[in-house]
């Protein structure tokens, strides 16, 4: 995954390389299954002028709520919920496209912090706002995804050194906010250290 920038001061790019799978599983019905799809990589990290960072989670606010979903509908023209053929599919790289661009519909939640520090200062940023967050004349132009057989991107527990292990399921694991409100479901309150690290 890509993500392009552009500040008064010329473009900012971050890239990142994660890992999508899909697998069946054994069901509740002895003679049942299920499908099943994971995420494993990083947070993806953008520098932008002001000392302040951009980071594409995880996570997405769209209906498939991870990267595999983003990955497999923006890949994958002929993506109909079929996970393990679609991963099949990308992996043939048969009828995909590649590079391609993510649908603002599809992006990943997109954060920053007020003190990289301080994982309780995230803010969440919307994507028509970027100037709001970090200054006149910053704005993303793209997300871009492409196949590729590169290694697994790490060092994001450098920029965040309060990073522990994250859960191999995304969205959980430690919560960014301590004891936050029970009744607030919002991004912010539900941000967790999964959202910015999936191990294989």
């Amino acid at each position: 995954m890509t993500l392009e920038v552009d500040t008064p001061n010329g473009g900012r790019r971050g890239s990142g390389v994660y890992q999508v799978s899909a697998q069946k599983r054994a069901a509740l019905a002895p003679t049942g299954e299920a499908r099943e799809w994971h995420v494993a990589g990083e947070a993806v990290a953008v520098d932008l002028p002001g000392g302040k960072c951009l980071f594409a989670l995880l996570r997405t606010a769209a209906i498939h709520n991870d990267l595999a979903g983003m990955s497999m509908s923006t890949l994958d023209p002929a993506f109909r919920n079929d996970m393990i053929e679609c991963a099949q599919r990308i992996a043939n790289k048969e009828g995909i496209r590649s590079p391609a661009t993510v649908p603002i519909t599809e992006y990943p939640l997109l954060v920053t912090f007020e003190d990289v520090a301080v994982p309780a200062s995230v803010e969440v940023i919307k994507p028509a706002e970027m100037s709001t967050s970090f200054g006149s004349g910053v704005r993303l132009t793209s997300i871009k995804v492409e196949v590729t057989d590169d290694a697994l991107t790490t060092g994001l527990r450098q920029r965040l050194p309060w990073l522990k292990k994250g859960s191999p399921h995304v969205a959980t694991g430690p919560r960014l906010i301590a004891n936050p409100d029970p009744y607030d479901h919002s991004s912010v309150a539900t941000l967790a250290f999964g959202d910015f690290l999936a191990e294989e």
